[in-house]
């Protein structure tokens, strides 16, 4: 069963990686990350949830028997595969937060069509056929996120160029901050006093600290 004090474990890495989330969606201009940043964050958050979770103690529990020391390398590996499985290239993409699809295309378009560097557009982005590198655009409307991937032998070297330029274009866009800013906050704030509102709950010593704290602050 899962004790009191592994509910902030668990939920802390998810709270704050909803609340970075909404950072990134409440700046004035759109918001460029490296691929490999937003992959550590998620696997961190989900790694919580796993590691401190009741999947925790499966992956740790008496079953396992002489492995149970390789518990934690298990879980290791599942959280990896799950990483793998939802974000197959980290290194080779980034992803754009608190952009309006519709305008980024229109603006991605003009830049790489009317550039010397020969790409040309495909069904699922754009391509340079004789550098033999692909640029996949996905994006989503209702999250207002663009995630930009690069392949190809040159992928690397592609992304290096391209991402400080697209990063100065977008800083003169004013997108404001996006709606769903608001719900990240929220939702990381909720994450974070499901945790207290469970010690608060089980823990009488903990309620009694909480109730001087407040009497003292109150009394000043």
């Amino acid at each position: 069963m899962m004790q009191t004090t592994q509910i902030p474990l668990m939920l802390t890495p998810f709270a704050v990686y909803l609340y970075v989330l909404g950072v990134w969606h409440s700046g004035r201009s759109p918001r460029v990350v490296s691929g490999w940043l937003d992959c550590f964050l998620l696997a961190a958050a989900i790694w919580g949830l796993l590691a401190f979770g009741p999947a925790g103690g499966f992956f740790t529990g008496p079953w396992l028997g002489a492995a149970r020391p390789w518990g934690a390398s298990i879980l290791l590996v599942v959280v990896g595969s799950i990483i793998a499985a939802v974000v197959p290239s980290p290194f080779s993409r980034f992803v754009i937060y608190n952009i309006n699809p519709v305008e980024f295309h229109d603006l991605f378009d003009k830049m790489i069509v009317q550039s010397p560097g020969g790409f040309a557009r495909t069904l699922a982005g754009y391509e340079n056929s004789a550098e033999g590198v692909s640029i996949v655009v996905e994006s989503s409307n209702r999250f207002r996120v663009v995630v930009i991937e690069i392949k190809g032998a040159r992928a690397r070297s592609t992304l290096a160029a391209l991402k400080p330029i697209l990063r100065e274009r977008l800083s003169e866009v004013r997108s404001g901050p996006s709606p769903i800013a608001w719900i990240f906050f929220a939702a990381s704030i909720a994450a974070m006093l499901i945790p207290f509102g469970a010690i608060m709950a089980t823990r009488p010593e903990a309620r009694r600290a909480f109730l001087g704290l407040f009497q003292r602050i109150v009394g000043r």
